[in-house]
């Protein structure tokens, strides 16, 4: 219980702060291992993905190809993805392909694939960038 705990929060908070930088390397695996979400519930069982797909049936483009042991999750790939690892329906893909990664997945330990050229990097605001500025003017006299 208390591993799971600190998995939770460990999974919610570890990205604040971080941006994601980078494009697509078309590696395929996003489109191939992914988490399909219900507000903020992942997808487990079958029924939980029909109530999905009564509420949004683009997403009939998944089916299921595996459940993983630790998180109890359904993983997806999507019927749409080809050899090449090219998306056959691009110009009409839904929201959740072009928004990929968003930072939502983060939230629920996911993590970005080691093939993807995506990355989770540290977010430099004003006050942080002046922070470094001052500390490196003082380090300096």
């Amino acid at each position: 219980m208390i591993k799971h705990v600190v998995q939770w929060i460990t999974n919610r908070f570890a990205h604040k702060g971080k941006v994601i930088q980078g494009s697509c390397n078309q590696c395929g695996h996003c489109c191939r291992n992914l988490l399909l979400y219900d507000g903020d519930s992942v997808i487990k069982n079958q029924q939980q993905l029909e109530r999905l797909l009564a509420r949004q049936p683009h997403y009939e483009i998944f089916e299921p190809v595996y459940q993983d042991e630790e998180s109890d999750g359904l993983y997806f790939s999507c019927r749409h993805i080809g050899e090449d690892n090219r998306c056959k329906i691009y110009l009409t893909r839904p929201t959740i392909c072009d928004d990929y990664p968003n930072p939502r997945m983060f939230r629920h330990g996911a993590r970005l694939p080691e093939a993807c050229s995506y990355e989770l990097t540290p977010q430099h605001t004003f006050a942080s960038h002046m922070n470094l500025q001052q500390n490196k003017l003082k380090r300096n006299k």
